[in-house]
């Protein structure tokens, strides 16, 4: 049978909610990303701590299924009293005063804030989509795969938010200086991402067999086709906050998010269907080197836009 409805559900209403309650373009306006580091740390611990104290046994799917996704919906409960106080806003006094921030928020960052969340929705779902064409257990293993390669990739994204303030005001006050900071930055963050994906890939047997037992090492082939994903996510990631975000090139990061999300649900789409979950790995590691490929090349074409 196919993954439970009511599990299935729970995910995707998690997924939605979660993408659309947790606004990083908001603290990219404000130029304050180490909040978002620290929300969604915050969130991330939340969940897992939840799944600790209320799941119990196989009872427990639906809430299971529940705080697994909700991570990110947690980080934007977090950072909602940072928003509001950092707008000068108190509820309900103030009522029409967060009608008319939101209001302004949204016209300003609207354009950034679609393609952000489109992205958001396509990376947390393949869980969900894999679950309409596969049986529990191959979602189980996936997710759990899924999630080795997200916990590497997300090591390096509070280091891009935390140098994105800084990188920016650099930007403004000395742009040569600020472009030798982002390479010795991005060749620094690339060179561990790669090392990274490389040690997954080699050693994905003995880290699946330590993390889950000795019946996983079956799955150290798709780990290691799964890998790479954590460089080109570092990369996609890097070059976006740090090359396009931080230097004033919004629209060129609106564009190529765009793009990357074309290109994402594009192996969502065909990858479960070419091949099961191995098929999904292969598609989303193309998709995430292709997007890196793009984000790249924004990056070059911008700096001829860049004083």
């Amino acid at each position: 049978p196919t993954m439970a409805p009511a599990p299935l559900f729970a995910v995707s209403f998690m997924t939605v909610v979660g993408s659309l309650f947790f606004p990083i373009w908001i603290f990219q306006g404000l130029e304050l990303m180490h909040f978002t580091t620290l929300c969604s740390l915050g969130g991330r611990l939340l969940a897992t701590a939840g799944i600790f104290v209320f799941v119990d046994g196989p009872d427990d799917v639906l809430i299971a299924a529940l705080l697994q996704s909700s991570g990110t919906f947690l980080s934007g409960v977090m950072a909602l009293p940072i928003i509001l106080r950092r707008l000068q806003i108190v509820w309900p006094q103030h009522w029409h005063d967060v009608r008319d921030e939101v209001g302004l928020a949204w016209s300003e960052g609207r354009k950034m804030a679609l393609p952000d969340f489109a992205n958001q929705m396509l990376t947390n779902s393949s869980v969900v989509v894999l679950g309409w064409f596969a049986d529990a257990s191959t979602v189980g293993t996936y997710a759990a795969l899924e999630k080795l390669v997200r916990a590497g990739s997300s090591a390096f994204t509070p280091v891009a938010q935390a140098l994105f303030p800084r990188v920016a005001q650099r930007h403004l006050a000395d742009p040569v200086d600020a472009r030798a900071l982002l390479w010795r930055w991005s060749l620094r963050l690339a060179a561990a991402a790669a090392l990274a994906s490389l040690a997954l890939a080699v050693l994905a047997e003995p880290v699946l067999e330590l993390l889950f037992g000795p019946a996983w090492s079956a799955q150290a082939g798709a780990l290691a086709l799964f890998a790479p994903s954590i460089f080109f996510s570092v990369v996609s990631t890097v070059t976006a906050q740090l090359w396009l975000l931080a230097r004033g090139l919004q629209v060129a990061w609106t564009q190529t998010m765009w793009i990357c999300g074309a290109l994402r649900g594009t192996a969502l789409a065909t990858g479960p269907l070419l091949g099961g979950y191995v098929g999904l790995v292969v598609a989303q590691s193309i998709a995430e080197c292709l997007a890196a490929t793009v984000f790249l090349r924004a990056a070059r074409r911008g700096a001829g836009a860049s004083p």
